[in-house]
Formats: structure tokens, C-alpha cells, sequence
């Protein structure tokens, strides 16, 4: 008698579990579906995400109604409620798959937003962008060989996302190859200026490379030609002159 009790116990705590979840889910999704009702603006991608509501409304009643029914001892009707409601989860899933495959746009229209809004933000301008040039150049921020974007963020008292967006407006590229880009510069300098005085390892080391391959391949990728190639061809130009 003892363990007949303990398994009812049991099963009505199960029971009693299930059912609340059920009805946590159902109000949770009940509020959604009335806030997006009475606030949402009746476009098309509101008006989809209402209906997606208005099914899982119906799928949570019929899970809630399984639970109840389980409670009340009806085993039939708990499983006509459950096969129900794994039927609708299923429809509901593969009609949503049907939709994003025939009309992508209509499911990423948010992204398109979402990247529109960059545009937007009034600290992406060619001001900052000019700023940040100055500061790169007057600090030699480049030859710190752990230098990141948050170290620049810092310099210029702004966000690292938006330091990264300006970088990427009006350089064209990330943060890397705009760090990348002063490196080389510099070593194009240094190359003309101490000519043999210094070693390609040296000039490397001193604009902020820490590998002789990543500047050997970081160069010629900027320039068409290795560092050693550029030694020459300036050597050539000054032997000439």
C-alpha cells in the first residue's frame, strides 16, 4: 500500500510539474500574441510572427489538455491530446522550413535593418575616421606588436564596435589589415631612409611584426614585390640617381 501511494505521490508531482510548465508556457505566449496585437504595426513579418503565436497557443492548450487529462485518468484522451500536439509541432516547423527556402528575403528582412542602421550612427563619419589616422600616425600606435582594437577604442574614447565599423567604412577592410597597412608604410620608410643601415629583421621588429614570414608575406600582398625585392628596387633607384 505504502509504495502504491509513494507512486502516485509521484506521478501527481510529475503531473503537477508538467502542468505548470504548460501554463507558464501558455501565458507567456498569450502575452506575446496580445502585445505584438495591440502594439505591433500590421507588417508582414509582425503579422507572421502573431499567427506563429496563434499556433503554439493552440499546441501548448493541447499539451495542457494531456497533462489534465492524465490527471483525471482519461489515457485515451491524454494521447489523443499529445499525438495532436506532436502533429502540430511538426506541421508548424516544416510549413515555417517551406517558407524561409521559398522566400529567404522575407525572414532576413530584419538583418537588412539591422545593417541599414550602421549607416545611421552618426559617430561613423570621416571625421572620427580622420582622427583615428592622425592618432595612429602621431603615436605610432602600429608598432605596438600587440596592438588591438580595443587599444584603439580606448585611444579615441569610443566603442569597439563602432571603432571597428569606421575602420571598416572607410578603409574597406578590418581592423588587421588597416593595422597592417601603417606597418608596411613604415617599413617602406625606414627601407628608404636607413637603406642598409638596417636589416629587413630590424625594420620588421621595429614597426610592430613579430614574424619575419607574416611581414615577408603582408608585404608583398600590399606591395607586389618582398621586402627584399623593395631593398633592391630602392637601391637600383638610388644608384641610378
Amino acid at each position: 500500500v505504502l509504495n502504491l501511494f509513494v507512486d502516485l505521490y509521484n506521478q501527481a508531482i510529475d503531473l503537477t510539474i508538467t502542468a505548470a510548465y504548460y501554463i507558464q508556457t501558455l501565458s507567456y505566449t498569450l502575452a506575446g500574441f496580445v502585445l505584438i496585437t495591440k502594439k505591433g504595426d500590421g507588417s508582414q513579418t509582425q503579422v507572421w510572427i502573431r499567427n506563429v503565436l496563434a499556433a503554439f497557443l493552440l499546441v501548448w492548450i493541447m499539451f495542457l489538455s494531456q497533462v489534465i487529462a492524465g490527471m483525471t485518468g482519461s489515457a485515451e484522451t491524454a494521447v489523443v491530446f499529445k499525438t495532436m500536439g506532436v502533429v502540430s509541432i511538426l506541421i508548424l516547423a516544416n510549413l515555417t522550413i517551406v517558407i524561409a527556402l521559398r522566400s529567404p528575403d522575407f525572414f532576413f528582412k530584419s538583418l537588412r535593418l539591422i545593417k541599414s542602421s550602421d549607416k545611421q550612427n552618426k559617430m561613423i563619419n570621416r571625421a572620427n575616421y580622420d582622427s583615428i589616422l592622425n592618432l595612429m600616425s602621431s603615436k605610432e600606435l602600429y608598432k605596438n606588436p600587440d596592438f588591438k582594437v580595443a587599444d584603439l577604442a580606448r585611444e579615441i574614447r569610443m566603442s569597439e564596435r563602432n571603432t571597428s565599423l569606421i575602420i571598416k567604412r572607410y578603409h574597406g577592410a578590418n581592423f588587421h589589415d588597416f593595422l597592417n597597412t601603417f606597418r608596411v608604410n613604415a617599413a617602406k620608410k625606414m627601407f628608404v631612409d636607413y637603406q642598409d643601415q638596417m636589416t629587413i629583421v630590424e625594420v620588421l621588429h621595429e614597426v610592430g611584426f613579430n614574424s619575419k614570414s607574416v611581414f615577408n608575406t603582408t608585404f608583398k600582398k600590399k606591395e607586389g614585390m618582398t621586402p627584399s625585392e623593395y631593398k633592391k628596387s630602392i637601391a637600383q633607384i638610388s644608384y641610378s640617381g
